[in-house]
Parts: structure tokens; sequence; C-alpha cells
């Protein structure tokens, strides 16, 4: 997840660990068996306890920690498109509430015109029949 708008798919090789993926931007590493007058012990380094034993306690942590990090990224993702569903959900539910409300009062205002002019047309209709009553009394 890049940012709340964006994701991205991203593939890490885990084992075998190759150094490259260990390098850090913009720094070179220097190792002692390079150079004569790097002023550092050109001697054989030795391990204890041995370097199998210390890399059969690293790598499953270190493994681990990688997994464990796609989890958070993936549960993170989730939770962030839930979130940006909800959010398109929340902005069509009021576009729709503010067209239906629109029609709404549309309906409600040709009801209270025709009701009025039922009311006018019933008035007139009375009028014009007591003229014609008091016309045939005369």
């Amino acid at each position: 997840m890049k940012n709340s708008m964006t994701t991205e798919t991203k593939m890490t090789r885990l084992l075998p660990f190759l150094p490259d993926n260990f390098k850090q931007d913009g720094v070179e590493s220097v190792q002692p068996w390079e150079g004569d007058d790097t002023g550092m012990f050109q001697g054989e380094l030795l391990l204890k306890p041995s370097p199998n034993a210390v890399l059969d306690n690293i790598l499953p942590d270190c493994v681990m920690g990688y997994i464990y990090g796609a989890l958070i990224e993936a549960f993170c993702s989730e939770q962030n498109a839930r979130m940006m569903a909800m959010e398109a959900a929340n902005k069509s539910a009021a576009e729709m509430i503010r067209e239906l409300s629109i029609e709404y009062n549309r309906v409600r205002q040709a009801m209270i015109t025709q009701e009025i002019t039922e009311v006018i047309s019933g008035a007139k209709a009375q009028k014009k029949k007591k003229k014609a009553k008091k016309k045939e009394e005369k």
C-alpha cells in the first residue's frame, strides 16, 4: 500500500538470501578482503557458535518477520479498501437522497396544485349553479 489511494503489488524473494537485498541506497560497503591499505584485520574470522547455528536461529525469525510484515500490509490494504468502499457508498447514498428529495417535492407540489385547482373549479361550478338557480327563479 503506497498511500490510501494507490496500492502496488510487490514480490520479495525470501530464501535464499542475496547480498544485494541488504545493500543500503547510496552506501557502499567495504569488505575486509578488498584493498590492501584498509587497515582492517584480514585474517579468517572464527564464529562461536558456528555460522550454521547462528543462521538456524536467525533465519526463522527473519522469515517470520517478512511474513508478519506481509500479513500486516494485507490487513491494512483490506481495511483501506473497506474504508474507500464505504466512502463511495456514503457519497452514492447522499446523491440518491438528494435526487429522491427533489422528486418527492415535485410530486407533492403537483398534488397540492391539483387540489387547489379542484377546489377552485368546484367553487366556480357552485357559483355557476347559484347563478343558474337565480335565473330560473326570476
